[in-house]
């Protein structure tokens, strides 16, 4: 993760946007006298965020306990096999 100050986003937004997006890397952009980095941004590239979107709701709710009770059977070895549908 690559910290940018606010005035260097500003002065080089294609160039910053584009590195974020080539290289796959979520960028801090802070502020002059924010200490705490309360006021702090993430710019991140969007496959990125959709990606965690994805992964977050797949494990959230009732998706979770489905998951959740899958791996307990397959750990337990409560498994079978199915035969695949074949496309005619």
């Amino acid at each position: 993760m690559r910290a940018i100050n606010y005035s260097e986003v500003r002065n080089n937004l294609a160039t910053v946007l584009d590195t974020v997006v080539d290289d796959a890397e979520v960028a801090v952009i802070t502020r002059r006298g924010d200490a705490d980095g309360s006021r702090a941004v993430y710019l991140v590239p969007a496959r990125l965020w959709e990606s965690m979107e994805e992964t977050a709701y797949l494990l959230s709710g009732a998706n979770r306990g489905h998951i959740l009770e899958s791996l307990r059977q397959a750990r337990a070895g409560e498994v079978f096999e199915r035969p695949l549908i074949e496309d005619e």
